[in-house]
């Protein structure tokens, strides 16, 4: 095949993926699944090991012989199947249980898009939302950024009705980020290393509550003959990880943190991140390949427990009542964040005022319609529902479920 038609190209001023370069790209990804699985079958036999000299006479794929030149800790990820996230030290058990090894293999993060949404592509969620809702004072935006963190604090409130979500074992459970995947107006970005879960966002029109079907001819006129792919590797982006829900994971989703460097009605893709913007060719045909791929969507939208929930966390998203503590807590770990803007140079003396007066902020709530209570009343149908997950809630079930070798990260072996 001629290089030149595995290169990007520039058509029309736009980046343009053709169809032979995607097919490569998903060949590529392809085989370093199976490479993955074949590590993971392995790491499973030496966990079964009963002597050393058995552990030792299984030996690490030819695949992976690459990964001995790297620093010991990468093994000892390989073996343990838990690393170390890049800047925090907060436990994640990284997707097929590969650690290092697995960024290694999937250096490049996606994001699709069903169609070109101009100003807006490559936005978080929530800066779209401050974008749209004609906040043009600058402390609006920060009261509307405000609203979302006391959500958030709701949805973990939420959560830790579950069993699931307060024992979980396999690293720190996420709730800003998993309420980004549950459909909350959150800062954070959803990217992932699977080009093919990033292809089924840009392949595949939401029918609601979680439903897809692949695109059609009739499609084409509304949405264009072309869908985006965003790609790229930076620094901001961070494993996700297992989490206690199993839409992240399912997704192999990363997050990035939009309101890091800037603020997130201000921070897109393609602004402050470096990522490139592709345009590729979306036929049926592809998007019927995808779809199928991932049994119409019910491989990235797999009935978890927290799924039966959406109309509980649709109060969530919409309520204008919030406990007085929830504000109260907001308020206190908004602090060390307003400060920062302020050292950015983000944010200017008398707005940092303001933001630092927990009258004027809860004024200002007030007037624009929303009420504090004492606690937070959501309605639900489903409280047996809750019980009956927590009864039946069980890490090793949950790991033989969802792949992850359950194991202590000391294993004892008989000499």
């Amino acid at each position: 095949m001629d290089e030149n038609e595995l290169c990007i190209k520039s058509v029309n001023g736009r980046n343009y993926i053709c169809p032979a370069l995607l097919e490569k790209i998903l060949s590529d990804r392809d085989e370093k699944i199976r490479r993955i699985e074949r590590a993971t079958e392995t790491r499973r036999k030496q966990y079964a090991a009963k002597t050393k000299e058995e552990w030792d006479n299984i030996p690490i794929p030819d695949d992976f012989k690459i990964f001995e030149d790297y620093a010991g800790w990468v093994m000892e990820s390989y073996i343990s199947g838990f690393a170390l996230s890049d800047d925090d030290g907060t436990p994640r058990c990284y997707y097929g249980n590969m650690g290092a090894p697995a960024s290694i293999l999937f250096p490049e993060l996606y994001r699709g898009e069903i169609c070109d949404y101009g100003v807006t592509s490559g936005y978080s969620s929530l800066g779209r939302f401050i974008q749209n809702t004609r906040c043009y004072r600058e402390e609006d935006k920060y009261i509307q950024f405000f609203i979302g963190q006391m959500r958030i604090i709701c949805f973990h409130c939420f959560l830790t009705l579950f069993r699931q979500y307060v024992e979980f074992p396999f690293g720190a459970p996420l709730a800003g980020v998993i309420a980004q995947h549950y459909g909350l107006d959150t800062q954070f970005l959803d990217v992932t290393d699977d080009v093919k879960v990033a292809l089924f966002f840009a392949c595949c029109k939401h029918i609601g509550n979680n439903k897809y079907r692949p695109i059609i001819e009739d499609d084409l006129n509304e949405l264009g003959t072309q869908a985006v792919l965003y790609f790229g590797n930076d620094n901001f982006a961070k494993i996700i990880g297992y989490q206690p829900f199993c839409r992240c994971h399912k997704q192999r989703g990363y997050y990035i943190d939009t309101d890091i460097t800037s603020r997130c009605w201000n921070q897109s893709m393609l602004s402050t991140m470096g990522y490139t913007k592709c345009y590729f060719d979306r036929t049926p045909e592809l998007s019927n390949r995808i779809f199928d791929e991932f049994d119409g969507g019910k491989v990235l939208f797999s009935e978890d427990g927290l799924s039966q929930f959406s109309d509980e966390i649709q109060q969530i998203r919409v309520t204008n009542i919030f406990p007085i503590e929830v504000f109260n807590k907001t308020f206190n770990s908004l602090k060390r964040y307003f400060n920062l803007k302020q050292e950015q140079g983000l944010l200017g003396n008398n707005i940092f005022n303001l933001l630092s007066d927990k009258e004027w902020i809860l004024n200002s709530l007030k007037d624009k319609g929303y009420a504090f209570d004492e606690k937070m009343y959501i309605h639900s149908n489903n409280k047996e529902i809750i019980t009956q997950l927590n009864q039946s809630w069980s890490p090793e079930q949950f790991a033989d479920r969802e792949g992850i070798l359950y194991t202590p990260s000391l294993v004892l072996l008989d000499e």
